[in-house]
């Protein structure tokens, strides 16, 4: 659908979208573990959006591309996207992407500090209030996830476990089936 989008958009010039479109469409090759090409095509978003001069969402472009960073173990460059999608999502009064701007600066920091884990897990439940005060329970489940995940890598399972027990809830609740699958796994691995 995003690249019958993007070639949509671009044949009728709307170019204001076309980058978040790539952006998108980096996001799903990231939730089926492809995260070089979902680097590329996030990447090839923001410069689009950037080149462009929208200020507006571009916090959107920073986050995706953050968040591939982290997933191919590029922490110090996943900290900097961090730090911008934040800028970004507070400059444009952008709520929701400060709440998942706030989630990744936590993910990133456990990942890269482990020693900052209180850090890292109040910036993720800062992310959750957000969202919860948003009534956005996906982003939401997603953050209880994130907690779960750098719980279990920091060997606290007690804590892993309430989370991930909690996003699984929640997931199959709203009827996330690859989240529920991605908790499940999680779960298992306690």
């Amino acid at each position: 659908m995003f690249k019958k989008a993007i070639r949509d958009l671009e044949e009728s010039q709307t170019m204001v979208f076309v980058g978040q479109a790539w952006t998108w469409l980096g996001y799903g090759h990231w939730l089926i573990g492809d995260y070089g090409t979902a680097l590329e095509f996030g990447e090839k978003g923001l410069k689009i959006h950037t080149d462009l001069g929208l200020p507006l969402s571009r916090s959107v472009g920073h986050w995706f591309c953050g968040l591939a960073h982290c997933s191919l173990g590029n922490l110090e460059e996943a900290g900097v996207q961090a730090e911008q999608a934040l800028k970004y999502s507070l400059a444009n009064n952008e709520k929701q992407h400060q709440g998942t701007s706030w989630r990744l600066k936590g993910m990133v920091l456990a990942k890269a500090d482990p020693g900052q884990l209180e850090t890292a897990v109040e910036h993720i439940r800062r992310a959750n209030t957000i969202h919860e005060e948003l009534g956005m329970q996906p982003w939401s489940a997603c953050g209880y996830f994130s907690l779960g995940d750098v719980y279990a890598e920091s060997g606290r399972k007690d804590e892993a476990l309430m989370n991930l027990k909690k996003a699984e809830s929640m997931f199959r609740e709203m009827g996330m089936d690859d989240w529920l699958a991605k908790a499940q796994e999680a779960l298992a691995k306690l």
